[in-house]
């Protein structure tokens, strides 16, 4: 629980900075500071800071953190379906393919207008799935008692695992500077982020802690797998499949706008002349490219949780910790003062310890899982 609170307030403190970034005093004619809004993005910011490679170092992360839950989307789909449908005689690379059809469609989706339903779908089912699971998990504990016990056997391993999956959920740096640019007033862009953060920090607790109560160490890598085998168990299981399904042209479309962001000359531009237009015959091929490109690695890594744990110990210590504080120092290193300067210099200190520990540690868990399987 410590670990999260101090996770919570370090997230809420880079986010705050981050967004700070994005603007500069300006001294207009009459004398009056202001505050100008002269960045528009993350990479700006890492651009303005470290010319020549920052922007593109900042979207190459990014590139790799919404590829890999583009990722997990598809394997989570297999995973889930495979345990749902033993009956049907369906391997998990088989669901796993079904999956990658069902989502293709995708390669037309060219606005964030039209993903917008898709994720609005999305947020319908897992709130249904979330109520569900929270309602049986009350039931249980009525029915049987409970008692909070933890014998699990905890290894540095699992635990970094554990930690590494925290930090991957908890990433929202990459969409920072669009939702602070869409608010309609600014100001209080800090509490909203403090909010978002308790809110989400809220139901995340709520989703996990009487699972466990309910179930103890029998509960499951997936909550779906400890409901009852009947009609309940595959209506949640669906929805999370569901849930998987209409979130990834979400994630889709972050892949192909990072990759029109590098702007590489080998490359023709990803849209046609407009967003609104449709892309070339070439750029729709590059993106069935991409759906084969997640749907190979979803079925080479051996283990959901595993991997998100690697992925969050190696992407999120970067762009949720490092990045923003170092970005911070560099462009309003006078206006701070020694206290600000040193709480950033020991973020970054500590992000980057984690980032290597745990990346090794979770990286030999993931690698120790697949020569198991």
């Amino acid at each position: 629980m410590t670990y999260i609170l101090v996770l919570i307030k370090s997230c809420v403190f880079s986010q705050q900075i981050l967004a700070y970034c994005l603007y500069d005093d300006v001294t207009d004619v009459d004398g009056n500071v202001r505050r100008v809004r002269v960045r528009s993005s993350y990479a700006d910011i890492a651009e303005d800071c470290w010319k020549g490679f920052g922007r593109k170092m900042i979207i190459i992360i990014q590139l790799i953190y919404v590829t890999a839950v583009a990722t997990l989307y598809l394997e989570l789909s297999g995973f889930i379906l495979v345990e749902t449908f033993p009956q049907a005689g369906i391997s998990e690379l088989g669901w796993t393919l079904l999956s990658t059809i069902l989502v293709l469609p995708t390669i037309f989706l060219r606005t964030l207008t039209r993903i917008s339903w898709s994720s609005m779908l999305a947020v319908m089912a897992v709130s249904t799935m979330f109520g569900s699971v929270l309602a049986y998990s009350i039931y249980e504990m009525k029915k049987e008692g409970w008692e909070f016990t933890l014998d699990h056997r905890v290894t540095i391993e699992s635990f970094t695992t554990c930690c590494g999956v925290l930090l991957f959920n908890f990433e929202a740096s990459f969409a920072i500077a669009g939702v602070e640019e869409s608010m309609r007033d600014r100001s209080k862009f800090a509490r909203m982020v403090n909010l978002s953060y308790v809110f989400c920090t809220f139901f995340l607790l709520l989703y996990s802690i009487p699972p466990y109560i309910a179930f103890g160490d029998n509960t499951k890598e997936f909550i779906t797998y400890n409901l009852p085998n009947n009609a309940i168990h595959t209506i949640v299981s669906l929805l999370l499949v569901v849930k998987a399904l209409f979130t990834y042209p979400l994630f889709f479309f972050f892949i192909i706008d990072n990759i029109h962001l590098l702007n590489l000359s080998f490359l023709p531009p990803c849209y046609g002349e407009a967003r609104k237009h449709f892309p070339p015959v070439w750029a729709m091929i590059f993106r069935v490219v991409i759906v084969l490109f997640c749907l190979f690695l979803a079925v080479v890594v051996p283990h959901f949780s595993k991997f998100m744990g690697f992925i969050g110990s190696l992407v999120s210590p970067w762009m949720s910790f490092i990045c923003p504080c170092a970005f911070y120092l560099i462009l309003k290193r006078h206006e701070l003062g020694k206290s600000e300067i040193i709480i950033n210099l020991v973020i970054i200190i500590i992000a980057s310890l984690i980032c290597v520990v745990f990346s090794i540690l979770s990286f030999r868990e993931l690698v120790r899982t697949f020569q198991s399987d």
